[in-house]
């Protein structure tokens, strides 16, 4: 087939053109190639400053948490009573394990709290006797507070809270002091500490002032642990102070009082006597203790006249 020298022009100039489109392509492609990598560049370089702050700040943050969160755990919610569930178990000297067997509580001396360790030595059940015979019982969770203080938490069995007491690890562990205003001490119940164990009836008797003999306090207690005393002061040969006053035993070992009556007597020259009361509202506190031998003695803190500060009445 012959071709004209119209058409091979064409054809030539058709194919030039074609030419020229391909290098424009190549040309276009390999300076977006170059773009693109510089673009990439630009884009890894800034991640990697950007990705390095980054790693950092939320280090900082998470420390910063750590240190205001429960067991590193922002979501952890307390319960009722402002404890939290424990997420890593501690040390295994800290365990309701370690509670298990029985306690007196060194205020009332009658008063029994029993421990029965759970099967994963976290949990456990409890009892408690007060010095009326009442019985109440419940379980026991091994908690912490918000300060990450590890607490045993009792909880009676519909879930009320009946007492804590600080997880302090100690071995042996023989003493729990309750973490709650006006708590309880307990002292774990084997031969040595039972002897030195008292209901609050053997506090009952005469006690009489130690360094001169004058003044005596009288303690009397009721079969429902009331307690009255008497307390005779002679202020000289001839006139006498006497006090009167009831309260109960706390757990801080005295007898608080607010409502002391004091009076005095008055003797005359043929022995007759005068009565006078001076007031009714007398405060004070009388505290408890007992000596190496275990005789038990009195302090007398009275708010009123500081009359008997420093002076220990002991029990005859």
């Amino acid at each position: 087939m012959k071709i004209s020298k119209a058409a091979l022009a064409g054809m030539i100039v058709l194919s030039m053109m074609g030419l020229s489109a391909c290098s424009t392509v190549s040309f276009n492609i390999n300076d977006n190639s170059s773009v693109v990598s510089s673009t990439n560049t630009n884009i890894t370089e800034s991640n990697s400053t950007s990705g390095d702050n980054n790693i950092v700040t939320n280090s900082e943050k998470l420390e910063s948490k750590s240190d205001t969160s429960i067991n590193g755990n922002d979501e952890a919610q307390p319960n009722a009573y402002g404890y939290f569930e424990v997420i890593n178990p501690p040390a295994s000297s800290i365990s309701v394990a370690s509670l298990e067997g029985s306690w007196l509580d060194m205020g009332i001396g009658t008063e029994v709290l029993t421990v029965n360790a759970g099967s994963d030595l976290y949990n456990g059940n409890f009892s408690f006797r007060n010095d009326e015979g009442k019985i109440t019982t419940g379980y026991i969770k091994l908690e912490q507070d918000k300060d990450n203080t590890i607490i045993y938490t009792f909880y009676e069995d519909d879930g009320t809270l009946w007492n804590a007491f600080v997880a302090n690890g100690s071995i042996p562990l023989n003493d729990l002091t309750s973490v709650l205003d006006g708590g309880m001490n307990f002292k774990r119940q084997d031969d040595e500490i039972v002897e030195n164990v008292v209901s609050i009836e053997a506090y009952d008797g005469t006690y009489i002032e130690e360094t001169a003999g004058r003044g005596v306090i009288t303690l009397s207690v009721d079969p429902s642990k009331n307690c009255f005393f008497h307390v005779t002061w002679p202020v000289s040969a001839n006139e006498t102070a006497e006090w009167d006053f009831s309260c109960s035993y706390d757990d801080n070992g005295g007898f608080p009082y607010e409502n002391a009556v004091k009076t005095v007597t008055t003797y005359d020259e043929n022995g007759d006597s005068t009565v006078n009361e001076e007031y009714t509202n007398g405060a004070g506190c009388i505290i408890v203790s007992a000596r190496d031998d275990n005789t038990y003695v009195f302090t007398w803190n009275d708010e009123m006249e500081k009359i008997a500060d420093g002076c220990v009445f002991v029990k005859q």
